[in-house]
C-alpha cells in the first residue's frame, strides 16, 4: 500500500509580488505616519495572525489592521472609480483597522471601529 501525498508543497508560496508589496508600502507609509504623530510602533514582521502593528498612543495599546481602500467603478458607463473602507466582519472586535487610501495616501480609522479619544489622530 503507498500512502497518497499532499498536493500542496511545504516552504514558501508563490503570492502575487505587486499586491503584497502595495501591502508592504501601506504598513510601512501608517508606521511612518504614526510616529509623526507621536505613537509608539510595534510591527508584526512574520507576515501571520490578525494584526498589522500595535500603536501605544497616550498609553494605550491598540491592535491595528492595515488595509488599502478597495477600488470600485462608479458608473458602469464611466471609467471613473471610487474608493471604499473594507468590511469589518473578518477584523476580531478587539483590532482597529486602520484603512490607507493607495492614490491620495490619506489614513483613516474605520468609520465603525474607531478608538474613543482619537478620532483626530489621522487628520
Amino acid at each position: 500500500m503507498q500512502q497518497n501525498q499532499s498536493q500542496e508543497t511545504t516552504g514558501q508560496k508563490c503570492i502575487n509580488v505587486n499586491i503584497q508589496r502595495d501591502g508592504d508600502y501601506a504598513e510601512y507609509y501608517v508606521v511612518l505616519e504614526a510616529w509623526i504623530r507621536g505613537a509608539e510602533v510595534f510591527k508584526n514582521v512574520g507576515k501571520t495572525g490578525n494584526i498589522d502593528l500595535v500603536l501605544k498612543i497616550n498609553d494605550r495599546l491598540l491592535l491595528c489592521d492595515v488595509k488599502s481602500k478597495g477600488q470600485q467603478r462608479i458608473h458602469n458607463s464611466k471609467p471613473d472609480f471610487d474608493y471604499y473602507q473594507i468590511s469589518l466582519t473578518t477584523i476580531p472586535e478587539d483590532v482597529y483597522m486602520i484603512c490607507f487610501h493607495p492614490i491620495t495616501r490619506e489614513i483613516s480609522w474605520n468609520t465603525n471601529r474607531i478608538p474613543e479619544g482619537l478620532e483626530d489622530f489621522w487628520k
